[in-house]
C-alpha cells in the first residue's frame, strides 16, 4: 500500500517501479512500473500489486525492491 502523508490538499502522484533485489524480473516476478495518483482531498491508501511467478525450483527466499520516484504535486 502507498499512503499519503501530511494531509490531503492538492493532487499528487508518484511512480512505483521494481528496481532490484535478489529476484529476477521476468523469471521470478513480472516487472512493475506504474503511477499512483491521489486526487485533491484523497487520503485513502492505494494498493500496489506485484505478480509473482510460481515455479517449482527449490530456491532460497528472494527479495524485490520497489522504488518511489518522480513525485508530482499540484501544491505542496
Amino acid at each position: 500500500m502507498i499512503e499519503r502523508a501530511n494531509g490531503s490538499a492538492g493532487a499528487i502522484s508518484v511512480t512505483v517501479t521494481s528496481t532490484g533485489g535478489s529476484a529476477t524480473a521476468g523469471q521470478d516476478y513480472t516487472a512493475l512500473a506504474t503511477t499512483i495518483n491521489f486526487a485533491d482531498g484523497d487520503s485513502a491508501p492505494k494498493p500496489v500489486s506485484l505478480a509473482i511467478n510460481n515455479d517449482t525450483s527449490d530456491e532460497p527466499t528472494k527479495t524485490v525492491v520497489l522504488t518511489l520516484s518522480n513525485p508530482t504535486a499540484e501544491q505542496l
